[in-house]
């Protein structure tokens, strides 16, 4: 008795199984909703010039918000800068930021706060 045509046909129909599943797992994936990521706050600037931007600021930060955007910003500071930052958003969530910076002949330094 020969046992191989079968064989043949269950892994064919497996595989054509496995195959119909894969596509309609890939369809529902496509059409489920998107799901939004928690801790969105994190996602708000601390500039209104940079919030303006879209937060696309991170090539031209200078200055104390350098500290947030690209730290390497420090650098083209000058002198001693001091910017202080308050936003109140909805339901009474707010958002402070509190930065210090300085510029030496050595390059830059600068010590900031952040909170929610």
């Amino acid at each position: 008795m020969n046992k191989r045509p079968y064989f043949r046909w269950l892994n064919i129909n497996t595989a054509g199984v496995l195959a119909a599943l894969m596509l309609l797992l890939a369809g529902l994936v496509e059409n489920a909703p998107a799901q939004r990521a928690g801790l969105a706050f994190l996602k708000i600037g601390v500039d209104a010039r940079a919030m303006a931007m879209g937060n696309a600021y991170t090539a031209l930060a200078q200055g104390p918000t350098a500290l947030y955007w690209n730290p390497a910003g420090l650098a083209q500071g000058s002198g001693l800068a001091v910017f202080i930052h308050h936003n109140q958003w909805l339901f009474g969530s707010s958002s402070e930021f509190l930065a210090l910076q300085s510029t030496t002949r050595s390059g830059g330094w600068g010590i900031y706060a952040h909170s929610f």
